[in-house]
């Protein structure tokens, strides 16, 4: 193998073994994505209350990216997905604010959106039964 050929290997990532092909636990992961699912179109509504609140575009556009993602949550539940799929609706979830007290503006969501957090966090964590070895 020349130098080019050890250059592409190392930058393609392809070493010419086949990497392991770990299982999903498609039921644990169908159930964390309805409680996305249901955890974002909980804070949307929530949030599509505040009739003041979603005259202003930028709220607005807020309460539309969670009900997308809610959407997207609920077709990989009843569709199917792989993990690329799970990372990527796990990555959608954009926080409304970071760690800490929420800005005022968000205090009346913060139950939600903790329950948002959590659902997410689920979803991009390991499972022991995708590990390839069981206990």
């Amino acid at each position: 193998m020349g130098l080019f050929d050890r250059v592409k290997d190392l930058f393609s990532g392809d070493s010419g073994e086949t990497p392991p092909d770990l299982p999903l636990d498609v039921d644990t992961r169908r159930a964390q994505l309805d409680e996305l699912e249901n955890a974002l179109r909980d804070l949307a509504r929530a949030m599509a209350g505040d009739e003041e609140r979603m005259s202003n575009p930028g709220w607005r556009g807020r309460v539309e990216d969670l009900r997308f993602a809610a959407n997207e949550a609920g077709r990989l539940a009843h569709e199917g997905f792989d993990r690329a799929a799970l990372h990527d609706i796990a990555a959608e979830v954009r926080p409304l604010y970071g760690p800490g007290e929420p800005p005022p503006e968000y205090a009346p969501y913060a139950e939600q959106h903790g329950r948002v957090i959590r659902a997410a966090a689920a979803v991009r964590a390991p499972l022991q039964s995708e590990s390839g070895t069981q206990p």
